[in-house]
């Protein structure tokens, strides 16, 4: 399952950006690109192990205030958006933010809300968060569009990270794959699960030193 790619190009990032570099697979492909890399055979798009690892992860945390999901409620038959909301603390608030009208998951009574727009816009979650008095994200899922392009936009959040991100698709993917291998490990603890098994793979990142 495990595969390389050649030729990938590294920029300079900025150097508060918890990146070593900003990957990019042009020409070869388009950085905008969201599609897989790779031919992959996975039992499901979702599967047992993303679930459960992706709860446990949740579990450790301590202290959880804020989760964010970035990619909202996309496969009718399972649901990463449904294990976090009914795995969440009581007092935890659940944010989801995808360009596709996801807003039948809105509970505000029990904490669960929804932002429709375009994940780039990063105003839009720093103005929610301000509204609700939060300053941290202990728990941010990356698993939106999933171009070299957008995973890293979307991994700036990580500045508001107390806690870990959690990437899907990570072994075929050109997004997950590159922005997680770029990661800096003075920064954040890095763990690759599932490479080995008919699975699209998950990364997750725990931020070091908070």
């Amino acid at each position: 399952m495990m595969r390389t790619i050649n030729n990938i190009r590294k920029l300079p990032a900025p150097h508060d950006s918890g990146l070593k570099w900003l990957p990019q697979i042009e020409p070869q492909e388009a950085n905008s690109w969201d599609r897989t890399l790779w031919p992959i055979d996975v039992d499901e798009e979702i599967t047992d192990r993303d679930i459960n690892k992706l709860i446990g992860v949740l579990m450790l945390i301590p202290n959880r205030e804020l989760i964010v999901e970035i990619g909202v409620d996309r496969n009718p038959n399972r649901s990463f958006t449904r294990a976090l909301i009914d795995n969440k603390p009581s007092g935890c608030v659940y944010v989801g933010i995808d360009t596709l009208d996801r807003s039948r998951i809105r509970n505000a009574r029990k904490g669960i809300y929804f932002i429709q727009g375009d994940s780039s816009d990063m105003g839009l979650l720093e103005s929610f968060m301000s509204e609700m008095g939060l300053k941290y994200i202990d728990l941010l899922f990356l698993d939106g569009d999933h171009s070299v392009n957008q995973v890293v936009k979307d991994w700036r959040y990580s500045k508001w990270v107390r806690g870990a991100v959690v990437f899907h698709d990570t072994n075929a993917h050109p997004g997950p794959l590159l922005v997680f291998d770029a990661i800096d490990e003075y920064m954040w603890r890095k763990e690759k699960f599932f490479e080995k098994d008919p699975d699209y793979g998950m990364g997750v990142v725990w931020r070091l030193n908070v």
